[in-house]
């Protein structure tokens, strides 16, 4: 099929001057589709923004003399009846944030409220076979109160993670035997990777050992890119679909003199 053809499936897509924009319509919309209702907490993904010095527990080498230490993070979240109605909880210094929904997290009826704390892990441990962390570990933990009982997790949480500067595989989470894969959406120019969680437990970013592999920076940059490289695509057939309907405009003119 020809790109003739393919353009008068859509009766007027290839005539008019709202050829592009019906084309970036048709990309916007359907690249909303693919990427679904948003069911978590957005993750920056804009224009590159300057971040801090990221805070090591155990900094490299050639950052030890300027490097500042971790800072923990510790919120309260009322309940009412028992129901929880969700709030956002973030380290000090930035370095991770944990979105809780509303009814994410379940307590007793008794309970007055939820303590979420997160606390960088500066004990030494164990990276996922075949890995290294990047950066630090982060432990995730609620309890309600009075009682500090541990509350159950009763729907997913989202979380955004800071990591150096450097080639990221996933997030991990470990559950006290042994590390889980999580689904990670990457950002596209900061140091930064989100994802939902249906579980308390420690987090970190994590690498391939010896770096990324030319599969995963390609997989990389396909997530990051694929839908702006789409719509691109779209534009560009708008485009030519315009350029072509006016060059057959000056042809039937030229042929009518």
């Amino acid at each position: 099929m020809t790109r003739c053809r393919i353009w008068s499936l859509v009766p007027g897509l290839a005539s008019g001057r709202a050829a592009p924009w019906i084309a970036i319509a048709l990309g916007l919309i359907l690249a909303a589709a693919l990427r679904g209702p948003a069911a978590h907490s957005p993750i920056f993904d804009g224009l590159p923004l300057p971040q801090p010095p990221y805070r090591y527990c155990s900094p490299p080498a050639n950052l030890g003399s300027s490097n500042q230490p971790p800072l923990t993070g510790q919120g309260s979240l009322p309940l009412e009846n028992g129901q929880l109605g969700g709030g956002t909880v973030r380290t000090a210094d930035g370095q991770l944030t944990v979105s809780i929904g509303r009814d994410g997290l379940k307590a007793s009826p008794d309970a007055a409220r939820v303590t979420v704390r997160l606390d960088p892990v500066c004990d030494l441990v164990a990276p996922p076979p075949g890995a290294i962390i990047l950066g630090n570990v982060y432990r995730i933990a609620a309890v309600e109160e009075p009682s500090g009982a541990p509350v159950v997790v009763a729907r997913a949480y989202a979380l955004i993670l800071v990591y150096p500067p450097g080639p990221l595989g996933e997030l991990e989470i470990y559950d006290g035997a042994s590390w889980r894969p999580l689904p990670t959406r990457h950002s596209s120019f900061n140091s930064a990777a989100s994802a939902d969680l249906t579980m308390l437990g420690e987090v970190a970013a994590v690498a391939p050992v010896g770096g990324e592999t030319i599969l995963g920076l390609l997989t990389r940059l396909l997530q990051t890119y694929g839908f702006l490289a789409f719509i691109t695509v779209l534009v560009a057939f708008g485009v030519v679909g315009e350029m072509r309907s006016r060059l057959r405009k000056r042809k039937q003119s030229r042929s009518g003199l």
